[in-house]
């Protein structure tokens, strides 16, 4: 993939700077939120970005996951889960297991189910 393609990426998972510009951390718990977007090469080749941005005691945080499949629910869920191990303990260390073990998967058979155990993250 050309790396210039995923330069605007930073803007898209975080489209209003203006308003986090002054987000100092809280301990209150604002609603995550989930948005996706595409990125089309000249080729037409299409990058699914899916994202979730959430408020940790730090300021706001985004996780994105770049990919060709545009699996809206599959990769939401996911950042729900990468939501909940960066609000915890383990923090980014926690969220870097969890997609370490996530890229060894591998693509499932369609209808088949993917599971990824927890416990040890």
């Amino acid at each position: 993939a050309n790396v210039m393609q995923y330069k605007p990426v930073p803007d898209f998972s975080f489209p209003d700077p203006q308003k986090l510009k002054n987000h100092k951390g809280n301990d209150s718990k604002e609603a995550g939120e989930s948005f996706s977007f595409v990125l089309t090469d000249s080729d037409s080749t299409r990058l699914y970005g899916f994202c979730r941005r959430y408020s940790t005691p730090a300021g706001p945080e985004v996780a994105c996951i770049l990919t060709r499949h545009p699996w809206y629910n599959v990769f939401c869920k996911m950042l729900a889960a990468v939501e909940a191990i960066a609000s915890g303990v383990k923090g980014v260390y926690g969220v870097a297991a969890l997609m370490k073990k996530i890229q060894g998967v591998g693509m499932p058979l369609p209808g088949h189910t993917v599971r990824v155990l927890m416990e040890d993250i």
